[in-house]
């Protein structure tokens, strides 16, 4: 990390594990870039990459229904795994997506080689009523489009 961070917690001093990680665009661009790189960070194994894995592919894979019904993702379905989103590609890859609060995303294309960060002081339009699919289309569609 660049800078210091913090971790955002609830009226019992416990951590906020869904929404709390707080910190600078460069360095949730890093956290990205070591889920991109399986785990490994500049030749050094930081995180397994069998939790890599594990925690960002889909966590029910034939669990038909289980998952939303995410409307503006169509054909490609969309999952929630160990703390990461995902949308299927095709058989054999997946984009997957950090979802924090006030939509702060760390959106990572592995077939494209690409990271997108979004920090914001809300959710933007189209998503104050709560369709959390608005941002991962954008980017799911720039990945397509320029890359």
């Amino acid at each position: 990390m660049e800078y210091n961070g913090s971790w955002s917690t609830d009226e019992y001093d416990f951590e906020k594990m869904e929404s709390g990680i707080n910190c600078r665009a460069i360095d949730f661009a890093k956290f990205g870039r070591l889920y991109l790189n399986n785990g490994n960070w500049d030749g050094m194994q930081i995180i397994s990459n069998e939790w890599i894995k594990l925690s960002t592919e889909s966590y029910f894979p034939d669990a038909q229904g289980y998952y939303p019904d995410v409307s503006f993702f169509r054909d490609h379905p969309v999952y929630y795994s160990l703390m990461w989103w995902g949308v299927k590609r095709d058989e054999n890859s997946y984009d997957f997506f950090a979802l924090g609060n006030f939509g702060q995303f760390i959106y990572v294309c592995p077939d494209k080689n690409l990271i997108i960060v979004r920090n914001g002081m809300s959710y933007g339009e189209g998503m104050e009523n709560g369709d959390i699919d608005w941002w991962p289309i954008i980017f799911y569609e720039f990945s397509n489009k320029f890359f």
